[in-house]
Parts: C-alpha cells; structure tokens; sequence
C-alpha cells in the first residue's frame, strides 16, 4: 500500500449520487465524537481476499463509539451502506500469496482526531482515494 493510500475505514457508503452529497455532508457535520489514540499492535490476514493488515487488539471505546454513531446518523437521514460488522483494521498488503499467521507488534500510536468522506477513485492498477470533506472530532 503507497502511504498516501492508508486508511481506516468506518463504514462503505458506495456510490452517492452528486446530488445528495450536500445533505450527506450537512448530516455529517451533525456526528460528534470524542478524538482518541489509536494502537496497532497486531498484524494478520485475511486468506478469503489475501489482505494482509495491521489492528488494535483493544479497540479504543471512543473509536467504536465514532463508528456506530456514524451508522446511526446516516440511517435516520435515510443512507444506505454495507452493514458489515465494523472491524478495525489499517490494511497494508494486498494480493498476499502467503498468509503469515497473526503475530503482535511494536504498537503503532495514531492520534485521531478527524475523520473524513473519502472517495476512491479507480487509477491504473488501483485506486487513488480523495478527501472530499473532513470534521474534526471532540478534544
């Protein structure tokens, strides 16, 4: 994974048509959150998808928190998106051939204190992802 390319993400909303991304921005100015330290300190795989990535063994509350209150905002302003349980992860291999077992790490300390709308936008051989808006969360 290129560096510019690194993310969490905290829920796939999919293709929003340009005409709803006015409302989509207004509801998620209204999402509030505490900012939080995130740790990676575990690294595995996915053999399903051959994505290799890194995770936090205990999830920060305030990162679970930011995640289900985005799926509740978005569902009472009528958003549609895949509702897959939320799992952490920072992915930073793809296309894997061989799936090392999980093993911990040095942790890795990220402060959070924004999330974003970020749009992927296919290039070449994968993707380029561009920030549309951002909101800072709560100190």
């Amino acid at each position: 994974m290129r560096t510019e390319t690194l993310h969490l993400t905290l829920l796939f909303l999919g293709s929003v048509p340009t005409p709803c991304l006015p409302k989509l921005y207004t509801v998620l100015s209204n999402v509030h959150a505490k900012s939080f330290q995130l740790q990676l300190d575990a690294i595995t795989a996915w053999r399903h998808n051959h994505i290799v990535y890194a995770f936090p063994t205990r999830p920060p509350e305030a990162l679970l928190q930011l995640a289900q209150e985005l799926r509740k905002t978005l569902t009472q302003a009528g958003f549609h998106f895949d509702h897959k349980p939320f799992v952490p992860h920072l992915t930073l291999l793809r296309q894997v051939r061989h799936v090392p077992p999980q093993q911990s790490m040095g942790p890795i300390t990220w402060s959070v204190r924004q999330f974003a709308l970020v749009q992927s936008v296919p290039e070449g051989m994968g993707v380029r992802y561009v920030i549309l808006r951002s909101w800072p969360l709560d100190d």
